[in-house]
């Protein structure tokens, strides 16, 4: 009997746990010819992108917390807990691995401008050009934490309790496209956060929720025919950081941890 083709993918994405949990998980139902992991902007940058579309005092705001707040958040315990199920998340795959400083960089276009894949998973890199997309000639997946449109940029489940939507508390699995977080919906799913959980342990929550989506549409993932998904709501919206005071005020008033 012939057996069918082994599909091979590409993981690219910024060094960290959710990135060795997206390489364990596709791992398991492809075969990973190339790991490459991006350098995270220098912080000077990030402040500098963002004052120009959000303004100084929202960015500094955001700074303040994320200095001043979100270190101080307990987040070890549950942390720990949450990944219990994943052992060793060491990266033990014979796969070529690279390190590249810009996924928009002609450093980045040359290493992959030969490279042959079924699929392409990605996290936490910055916005892929046209260029890179059309350069990698292969559907893009990610997982989002976060239910799109709604709630796209960075912590949708909190900015969902935040506006207190707990019924869009959860993660979206999707095609990448050059916008943030606007490609086709694969799939989603709600999740309810524990009393343990909070900002800082709410992404690996619904992270761990995604990989659960790649699993269940492995085979739509591979033949590219992925079902009609409902969606879960209309509004279009980017979200950024909270706000020093803006999460303290919601903390204390609303309980929103």
């Amino acid at each position: 009997m012939k057996q069918s083709r082994e599909h091979k993918a590409i993981v690219i994405g910024r060094k960290g746990t959710n990135t060795d949990l997206l390489i364990q998980e596709v791992g398991k139902h492809w075969s990973i010819t190339k790991i490459i992991y991006e350098d995270a902007p220098p912080a000077s940058e990030v402040i500098k992108r963002r004052t120009k579309k959000i303004g100084f005092i929202k960015t500094m705001g955001q700074v303040a917390f994320l200095k001043l707040i979100a270190p101080l958040l307990s987040s070890k315990k549950r942390r720990q807990q949450l990944l219990a199920p994943f052992g060793d998340l060491q990266v033990n795959f014979t796969s070529d691995i690279s390190s590249i400083e810009n996924v928009n960089s002609a450093e980045f276009h040359a290493l992959i401008k030969d490279l042959q894949t079924d699929i392409v998973f990605i996290n936490g890199t910055r916005i892929l050009s046209k260029k890179t997309i059309e350069l990698l000639n292969a559907p893009i997946v990610n997982i989002h934490v976060g239910i799109t449109p709604k709630y796209r940029g960075v912590h949708g489940g909190y900015w969902a309790l935040y506006d207190d939507n707990k019924d869009l508390f959860g993660v979206t699995l999707h095609y990448l496209d050059s916008g943030i977080d606007t490609g086709k919906i694969i799939d989603q799913v709600i999740l309810m956060p524990s009393a343990k959980d909070n900002y800082r342990t709410y992404p690996l929550l619904q992270y761990i929720s995604g990989l659960e989506l790649i699993r269940n549409n492995v085979d739509a993932l591979k033949s590219g025919q992925t079902k009609k998904v409902k969606v879960l709501c209309e509004k279009d919206k980017l979200h950024y950081h909270p706000r020093f005071f803006q999460y303290l005020g919601r903390r204390i008033f609303k309980g929103v941890k």
